[in-house]
């Protein structure tokens, strides 16, 4: 998927006006924007109270807390209890010591502490990678536009050898995780990557094995 321009956001909340409907924004990885301005969320654009708004703190703190939050409409009840019947159905109900150690936590400033470290180092992994691909892997892979998230996209250049499915096997021989865009849909020959738990140095080995495997198919 890609982010929403600011006119077909307005385009969907008009939509939902005009149908009645009530949108579910997901606002997955938007705490790690690494370019340009940060994008009014559906939420804070909306002045009818028909966005619901979900968020997690798997990406920014732990997946094992298992904490997340939704924030609905004050003139939306009804989804308010059946959101919360469905939760109850779920597991009864959250961490309790988790989640006011977290609130705590935010109020005394921590979390937003925490944010601005961890926007400096995932900075400092991506640009690892950027430039990587920027330099020693440009004769075969094209950087894709990516502002914001934990991943970049990469396309394969006409007339190589390899194609990204064959390109990625060949990489998971030398432990390095690349996965062509065709296993996410109808997309071109290209790779997708993660550098959110790689350390920048084992960045640099990973794109070295990447140009080692182009370069040996010619």
């Amino acid at each position: 998927g890609v982010a929403m321009s600011h006119a077909r956001r307005l385009a969907l909340l008009a939509w939902a006006s005009r149908s009645g409907a009530v949108v579910i924004e997901d606002d997955y990885d938007s705490e790690f924007r690494f370019e340009g301005h940060p994008r009014d969320s559906l939420q804070g654009l909306d002045g009818e109270g028909r966005v619901a708004f979900v968020g997690s703190f798997s990406k920014t703190l732990a997946p094992s807390l298992r904490l997340g939050y939704i924030v609905v409409p004050p003139r939306l009840p009804a989804l308010r209890e059946a959101l919360l019947n469905a939760k109850h159905l779920a597991d009864a109900h959250g961490p309790s010591l988790l989640q006011h150690a977290l609130a705590r936590w935010m109020a005394e400033g921590g979390y937003r502490r925490h944010l601005r470290r961890c926007m400096a180092e995932y900075a400092r992994r991506r640009e690892r990678l950027r430039a990587g691909f920027d330099t020693a892997l440009a004769p075969w892979l094209r950087l894709l536009p990516a502002e914001a998230g934990f991943h970049q996209a990469a396309l394969l250049r006409p007339g190589l050898a390899l194609d990204a499915p064959r390109l990625a096997a060949l990489a998971r021989r030398v432990d390095v995780g690349l996965y062509p865009l065709q296993r996410f849909g109808n997309a071109p020959d290209g790779l997708l990557m993660g550098f959110g738990r790689v350390a920048p140095d084992d960045i640099d080995t990973a794109v070295g094995r990447i140009g080692e495997i182009l370069d040996a198919a010619g």
